[in-house]
């Protein structure tokens, strides 16, 4: 009865029980289409903008002689 009323049951629990890492891994399996996106249309732009403000290029006198 102590321990439900302290609340140390709860943390001597360890691990998952196979049930919650099966939804766990289904609720993955449903949110990586939104995670994809957001990695590819908001974070790869922010930081390869970041990277190109940081860089010195000149676009029309480039030393390199490609095009």
């Amino acid at each position: 009865m102590r321990d439900s009323i302290s609340g140390n049951s709860f943390l001597r629990r360890r691990g998952w029980t196979r049930r919650e890492w099966h939804y766990f891994w289904l609720g993955l399996v449903f949110a990586s289409p939104w995670i994809i996106g957001f990695l590819v249309f908001t974070v790869y732009p922010f930081f390869s903008s970041l990277y190109f403000s940081l860089t010195e290029y000149d676009l029309f006198n480039s030393r390199d002689g490609w095009a």
